[in-house]
């Protein structure tokens, strides 16, 4: 007779059982983790990356910038706005779409944003224009060739160069001036100079009687007259100050030039007003390149006198940036100013470079002065016609420049135009520099002019007009770039349930939420190579 086997399990073996199911929930759940870790990770990156796709296309479709624009309709800096947006958008991400309530509720990978908030947000108009050259500088770095980088360097090295070592003052015309006065005083009696203001007034006169007079008193009366012939001879000097008098803009310009008069507003300009601040905002990594790389970013995209843009408000635009007039008009006439001055000190620094030209204003200055037999007159004249010299050889490179010609910075023997003895008839005239295919055009100078401002002063009325041309925009009236984010990081609270620990009895509390919480960040601004 058989006996029947019955199943049975012990106390010991049941234990053994809860126990290495525990162990195998508790690694199914530290594995659920770890992969919610990676969840969290990319839902921040696919947060923030899915905001700032969203940028200001009108900024970036007439500038190609790329910002998030945070402010409101009202044109008020609203974060509140943007953490919505990061909510919606991780709803999105986590939504149930359709199926039973238990596919709902086993999602093994399901997290919530319980909460979000910032730790940095860089504004463009943050750190004293930094952020804006660095951005637009980003850009540039994939357009523009490294070989025409290092061209634009040197010759920003060089224009700095010039601006630093040579001074151009029209004081040496006026000291020159004043020499030729003093020595005409000091070397005549009163009797002399009536006698020969007479002789200078009256090239007809007859001659004069020497019977009560010596032939050696006769001869020192010619001497004389010839010394003070010499020395009112100083037209050029004249020249030169009338000029100056009438205005540097009839000086350069064609006869029937039209000059643009259109006007940007002065009030609640980003250079004027006060700004919007961003978040523990981080001064960008520059390069030694990235002043070119900003220049050349204005010169593509702002106009100038020899380049307008019928979109934009003002015609001048690199003017405004260098000059920072409301009028455009007045920023034309401030930049041939300033574009006079760092041709005069060129020109000055290569005619004393140029021996035969320094020679030919000492022999006229000599002959202006030398018969005052006072090496401080003549000295004095010879600087100041070489100042007049390179004050009429500027004006020939400006009214050039404005013609669409190109210049070289610093001059040659055969780049040089202007004759020294016809001074006054090219200042009357309308004759100009020789083109030089090697030198640079007027846009090319404005660049270097800008170069050489701070780049707090440039970049904020560069943003000047950028933000004119986008409130121009429908829907874009309130629009402001203080309000434009560059770079967002945020700070990501994630929460969760426990799933497979549920079923663990050593762990309490097992149904409260737990968190995850993730940093993620986002910045329109592309690093520098280390």
């Amino acid at each position: 007779m058989k006996k029947e086997c019955k199943a049975s399990v012990t106390v010991f073996a049941a234990l053994m059982l809860m126990l290495v199911a525990q162990f195998m929930f508790t690694l199914l759940e530290g594995a659920r983790i770890k992969e919610l870790g990676k969840i969290a990770t990319m839902q921040s990156d696919s947060q923030i990356e899915s905001v700032l796709a969203q940028y200001c296309n009108p900024l970036a479709d007439n500038y190609n910038i790329l910002t998030y624009d945070m402010g409101n309709a009202d044109g008020k800096l609203d974060l509140e706005e943007t953490t919505s947006l990061l909510e919606e958008i991780s709803a999105r991400n986590n939504a149930y779409e359709g199926g039973t309530a238990l596919k709902k509720y086993t999602n093994l990978l399901r997290l919530d944003l319980a909460e979000t908030d910032y730790s940095e947000y860089t504004l463009i108009t943050d750190c004293n224009g930094k952020v804006y050259e660095s951005l637009v500088a980003s850009y540039m770095k994939e357009t523009l060739p490294m070989q025409v980088v290092d061209e634009l360097y040197d010759n920003y090295l060089e224009a700095d160069k010039i601006n630093r070592e040579n001074k151009y003052s029209d004081s040496k015309i006026d000291d020159a001036k004043k020499a030729l006065e003093n020595a005409k005083t000091d070397g005549e009696s009163p009797k002399s100079r009536t006698v020969n203001s007479k002789i200078n007034f009256n090239k007809t006169s007859k001659k004069i009687n020497s019977d009560e007079t010596s032939s050696t008193s006769t001869e020192k009366t010619e001497d004389k007259k010839i010394s003070q012939e010499n020395l009112n001879n100083d037209d050029t000097f004249d020249s030169v100050k009338e000029s100056q008098a009438k205005g540097v803009l009839s000086l350069v310009l064609p006869k029937g030039a039209k000059v643009s008069e259109n006007t940007l507003s002065d009030k609640n300009r980003v250079s004027k007003r006060t700004l919007n601040k961003g978040l523990n905002p981080k001064t960008p990594e520059t390069e030694v390149y990235n002043k070119v790389l900003y220049q050349q970013y204005l010169s593509k995209y702002m106009s100038c006198y020899s380049e307008k843009n019928s979109n934009h408000l003002l015609k001048y635009e690199l003017e405004y940036i260098l000059c920072g007039k409301t009028k455009d008009s007045d920023n034309l006439k401030d930049t041939v100013t300033r574009l006079l001055a760092i041709r005069e000190a060129a020109n000055m620094a290569y005619i004393y470079t140029d021996a035969k030209k320094v020679a030919e204003a000492s022999a006229l200055a000599t002959t202006i002065a030398g018969a005052s037999v006072n090496p401080v007159v003549i000295e004095a004249v010879k600087t100041g016609l070489i100042a007049s010299w390179a004050y009429c050889e500027s004006i020939l490179d400006v009214r050039a420049l404005l013609s669409g010609d190109k210049i070289p910075l610093m001059k040659t023997q055969l780049t040089w135009t202007s004759d020294l003895k016809a001074i006054s008839s090219i200042l009357s005239g309308t004759a100009k520099a020789k083109s030089c295919e090697t030198g640079m055009d007027y846009k090319n100078y404005l660049g270097t002019l800008i170069l050489l401002e701070s780049i707090e002063k440039s970049a904020y009325r560069a943003m000047d007009l950028q933000e004119a041309t986008i409130r121009n925009t429908k829907g874009y009236e309130n629009f402001k770039m203080d309000n434009c984010a560059c770079s967002i990081t945020i700070n990501s609270d994630y929460q969760y349930h426990y799933l497979f620990l549920n079923f663990v009895s050593m762990v309490e509390h097992g149904r409260e939420a737990n968190h995850i919480k993730r940093a993620s960040s986002y910045s329109y601004i592309t690093k520098p190579p280390e």
